[in-house]
This record gives C-alpha cells, sequence and structure tokens, in this order.
C-alpha cells in the first residue's frame, strides 16, 4: 500500500482477553492479543502519512452489566451473533471513504452489539514533585 500510494485499510483480529480483568484465558494469549493491539496502535501511527488506517476488532463477547448500554432498535433479544456474521459489517464499513479518517480503534462488534474501546494507559492521576517522592509522600498521594 505504501509503495502504491494508494491509501487503504489493514484490520486486526485481537481480543478483549488482552485485559484479564474481563476473564482471563490465560496469561499467553492475554499477551499475544495485547501484542496486536499495541501493533495496532504503532501501525496506526505510522502508517497515517500514508493515508493507511489500522483497526483491531475484538470479537468477542463483553458482559453488559459492565457498560453503558445506549440502546438502539426494538430490543436486546437475539443481540449478539458470534462469528463473522456478527462482525462482517463492521469490516465492510472500515474499508469505506466514509470511515477514511477512522484508525488506532480498538472495536468489538456482534450483530447489534457495537463498542468502542477506550484506550489503554490512559492516565488516571497524574502527580508532579519537584526532586525525589518519599515513600510517606507516595502513601499519601496513591489511592488505595
Amino acid at each position: 500500500m505504501v509503495k502504491q500510494k494508494s491509501g487503504g485499510s489493514i484490520i486486526n483480529f485481537a481480543s478483549r482477553g488482552a485485559f484479564p480483568f474481563w476473564g482471563s484465558a490465560g496469561s499467553s494469549y492475554a499477551v499475544a492479543k495485547a501484542g496486536i493491539l499495541g501493533f495496532t496502535t504503532a501501525l496506526s501511527q505510522e502508517l497515517k502519512k500514508y493515508d493507511i488506517r489500522v483497526n483491531a476488532i475484538c470479537p468477542m463477547p463483553v458482559p453488559l452489566s459492565s457498560l453503558q448500554v445506549i440502546p438502539r432498535g426494538n430490543g436486546y433479544t437475539e443481540n449478539h451473533q458470534p462469528g463473522p456474521v456478527g462482525y462482517c459489517p463492521l469490516i465492510v464499513y472500515l474499508v469505506t471513504d466514509p470511515a477514511k479518517n477512522i484508525t488506532g480503534q480498538f472495536i468489538y462488534a456482534a450483530g447489534g452489539d457495537f463498542c468502542i474501546f477506550d484506550r489503554p494507559l490512559q492516565p488516571k492521576l497524574y502527580i508532579r514533585k519537584i526532586g525525589k517522592w518519599t515513600v510517606d509522600e507516595l502513601g499519601d498521594v496513591i489511592p488505595h
């Protein structure tokens, strides 16, 4: 794509299993899937200047109890469709012109369910001190 200067779209397949707090399929699986997400992020930045977008689809069930659900349509029954039938429309959309600015995203899709995951490693707390921290100071500022 770079050599042909044609732009384009690369879609990787990962899993929410990269983050064991969702439930773990084991450390080897988590490391492999996290590697795909890291690769997606890095490659999306490297190829952006060539109009090549890179995204990752995470086609695994997400427990709805942990998410804010935005209802669309008439209900929630029969929403989850595992396998390609559940995420093929997303793949097709990501390669279209209207999606040309979508890159570096981690996206879950299964039938009527759709989720864009927040970026990992977003700062939750950032405190700067001039000089070095002491153990006691850290105990005062780091949430328990």
